[in-house]
């Protein structure tokens, strides 16, 4: 077990009053409510999202993983290449050290077994440490149909 030197813990308060916090899509987007108590539930998916738009306010882009680039949307790949190498995501990017992420790693050329996975850790202090599982699988050519 790891021993977290500079551990601390966020309380994130927020109001809504005559809206829906969290709409269900499978629900007609009608407020998640729990039934026994008739309270508005808010999923951690927007929870994360509150988090990330604050901190993208504050911070800007450059400080989130999961975000869109100038207002679109763009795939791990090219946001990775903003950022850098897959190493300088945890230490630019606060969701991914509290949340985590899936960091693409492009792997060798050629086919063979891939190798087993390992247990990837962040060595930043103060960063939380939780396993993330990377590897790279070689995917075979697929026959052209034309």
């Amino acid at each position: 077990m790891s021993d977290l030197k500079n551990n601390s813990e966020i309380l994130f308060i927020y109001e809504a009053k005559l809206t829906n916090p969290n709409g269900d899509p499978d629900d007609e987007n009608r407020p998640r409510m729990d039934p026994k108590t008739k309270r508005n539930l808010v999923s951690d998916v927007r929870l994360k999202r509150y988090f990330r738009d604050y901190v993208i306010s504050k911070e800007g882009e450059d400080s989130v993983w999961v975000t869109k680039i100038e207002g679109r949307n763009v795939d791990a790949t090219e946001r990775l290449s903003k950022l850098g190498k897959p190493e300088d995501v945890l230490k630019k990017c606060i969701d991914a050290r509290l949340f985590g992420a899936t960091i693409p790693v492009k792997g060798q050329k050629g086919g063979g077994e891939s190798p087993r996975p390992t247990p990837a850790r962040s060595s930043l202090p103060g960063a939380i440490h939780s396993t993330a599982w990377t590897w790279w699988t070689p995917v075979p050519s697929l026959p052209s149909s034309r």
